[in-house]
């Protein structure tokens, strides 16, 4: 990043940055970069060679960039539900990116296949509610 510099790790975190060099010793995350005198840097001179990968982000709608995910039975009405979320570019579709969990199989909600994981027995907690909670937590 702009604080730590990313010459060690020769990658970002962002919408569409870079990791570019300014000398053997620091490395800076941006946008863009052209070699020579840097008005943003005391005129201090870059090379602005690249070092690892374009971080393209998940932003693809805005920044920032949202994440969405859902955990649902495979037996049921839940698929159907998600289904119509889905055909209508509703609920977690509209979302930068998305994932559906399931843990009782796999289901095929629009061309994206469900993440399959390890079900987790479901308690009461203390307060009478869900005790499942710290699994999303």
């Amino acid at each position: 990043g702009a604080e730590t510099g990313c010459l060690s790790s020769r990658c970002c975190l962002g919408m569409d940055v870079q990791c570019y060099e300014k000398d053997a010793h620091w490395a800076q995350c941006k946008h863009s970069c052209s070699p020579g005198p840097h008005a943003d840097d005391k005129n201090a001179s870059w090379t602005c060679r690249t070092l690892g990968p374009r971080s393209m982000g998940v932003s693809r709608k805005g920044f920032p960039s949202l994440y969405c995910f859902s955990v649902l039975r495979t037996v049921g009405y839940e698929v159907g539900l998600m289904q119509a979320q889905f055909d209508r570019g509703a609920g977690i579709v509209r979302c930068d990116d998305y994932n559906v969990l399931t843990a009782d199989g796999t289901v095929t909600i629009g061309a994206s296949k469900s993440i399959y994981f390890p079900g987790a027995p479901i308690t009461r907690s203390v307060d009478n509610t869900a005790g499942n909670t710290e699994l999303f937590v």
